[in-house]
């Protein structure tokens, strides 16, 4: 297999990073509010002490919120890198462009996998947990209840009707993009009614790729082209 983008996570790891290090400013500020609170204004008026405590311990909290954004993204640099390695079996008809930037729309694609005979915009996710699906209404079930997460299939199919205009807009190749859920998390169980798109596990995405169903015919000059397309999008790539 090609690699033409050779960063796994850059969006993710931009977002892992910042959240990273705004969950410590707002411990550090929180440590010393609640210090500040229980000793160096302990002789003056009581209301000062606990306004100043309430402070600290808001701030706690939302360094837990951004502690726990940052581990989120984080499972998610790591569905993407098994990803990477998962489709290192195969071969070089394959090229992979990792991390696209959708240009003025937000967001990324994890992984456009372009083959002889198929486009693949993959969507990946690392969860873990009781999921569920019903056509593109998506679900996780947590302590007491299930509770709606963002429609992982709806992701996908935005994600290949993007590409798909981004590639003939710029090459005036009309190759068809199929939009693929990865589920890389051993842990996951997922319950499927009705998917709108092909839902995989992480060990069934390259006997997905080699046996679809030819739906174009790439020569390699234009899959060039394609990739060309791709990296001359607005994004940080390599």
């Amino acid at each position: 297999m090609i690699i033409a983008l050779g960063r796994t996570d850059s969006y993710l790891q931009r977002s892992y990073e910042h959240n990273r290090r705004k969950a410590l400013v707002f411990l550090l500020s929180g440590i010393f509010l609640m210090v500040l609170g229980g000793t160096v204004i302990g002789g003056f008026s009581p209301s000062w002490e606990v306004i100043v405590i309430v402070l600290g311990l808001a701030s706690l909290a939302i360094s837990w919120n951004y502690l726990k954004r940052s581990l989120n993204y984080r499972a998610g640099m790591e569905g993407e890198r098994a990803v990477v390695e998962a489709l290192y079996a195969l071969d070089d008809n394959y090229c992979l462009v990792n991390d696209v930037v959708k240009s003025g729309r937000g967001g990324n694609i994890d992984h456009v996998l372009l083959g002889p005979h198929a486009v693949f915009a993959i969507e990946t996710k690392n969860y873990s947990g009781d999921i569920r699906c019903n056509g593109d209404q998506w679900r996780k079930k947590g302590r007491r209840r299930l509770y709606p997460i963002d429609s992982v299939s709806k992701q996908a199919q935005h994600n290949a009707k993007y590409l798909y205009g981004l590639i003939s807009k710029k090459t005036n190749i009309r190759a068809p993009v199929i939009p693929i859920c990865v589920f890389t998390n051993p842990s996951v169980d997922l319950k499927l009614r009705k998917p709108t798109v092909k839902v995989l596990r992480l060990h069934e995405l390259v006997a997905f790729v080699q046996e679809a169903e030819p739906l174009t015919h790439l020569s390699a000059l234009q899959t060039q082209a394609i990739v060309h397309c791709i990296l001359e999008e607005p994004g940080e790539k390599t």
